[in-house]
């Protein structure tokens, strides 16, 4: 059980919850790839990735905060900044560092006719509280449920998907690559959980289910 559930869930009602942004500009990568436990700079991880009918391979062994301890885990990627306007329909932005592997399978859907644009992720965020001494989980999916979403478009063809042109800098092993993605989501209710301190958590509505 993640900390989250631990919070004291203040669950918001969609019609009454403002429309905060939620930003996380500035994550350190490195710490996704080799924690340290003398850093506490917030880091998160892209636990999970489905485009389309391809699943991206867990093949970074990264780490997840999990009740406020750290532990080694298979992810798909660690993300370097995850942004939401936290309404309903907004987009999630989302930035972050796949293998080789992983690039590549992304540069053959780049190269060629991406009709299936839906997408399944699962993204956690976590941040250290240096009045409790304690690690959190500051965003992630409800019941860790995949998000379920579509490829968000600029205009009427651009697909927001894209790969950084040079391996990144700053962790050389395993090298890695900028993953560029934005999310809308698809008629669905569902719900992410986000917490700006280890004992306060609320609820937000990410996309809005429509009736048949």
């Amino acid at each position: 059980m993640r900390t989250i559930s631990l919070c004291l869930a203040v669950l918001l009602s969609p019609l009454a919850a403002s429309a905060a942004q939620i930003n996380f500009d500035a994550l350190h990568g490195e710490q996704g790839f080799n924690f340290r436990r003398d850093v506490q700079d917030s880091f998160g991880v892209i636990t999970s990735l489905k485009i389309g009918a391809t699943v991206f391979k867990a093949d970074i062994t990264g780490t997840k905060i999990v009740n406020g301890a750290d532990q080694k885990a298979s992810v798909v990627g660690v993300l370097s900044s995850a942004k939401w306007n936290s309404g309903m329909t907004d987009p999630i932005a989302l930035k972050g560092l796949v293998t080789t592997a992983n690039k590549q399978v992304i540069q053959q859907m780049l190269h060629s006719a991406l009709t299936d644009t839906k997408v399944e992720i699962e993204v956690e965020v976590y941040q250290y509280d240096p009045l409790a001494k304690v690690w959190f989980t500051a965003l992630a999916p409800n019941m860790n449920a995949a998000l379920k979403g579509l490829i968000a478009k600029e205009g009427k063809d651009k697909l927001l998907l894209s790969l950084g042109k040079e391996p990144n800098a700053a962790v050389k092993s395993p090298q890695n690559w900028e993953l560029d993605l934005t999310v809308m989501p698809q008629p669905l209710t569902q719900s992410l959980t986000y917490c700006p301190s280890p004992k306060v958590c609320m609820g937000k509505q990410w996309g809005v289910a429509v009736a048949h």
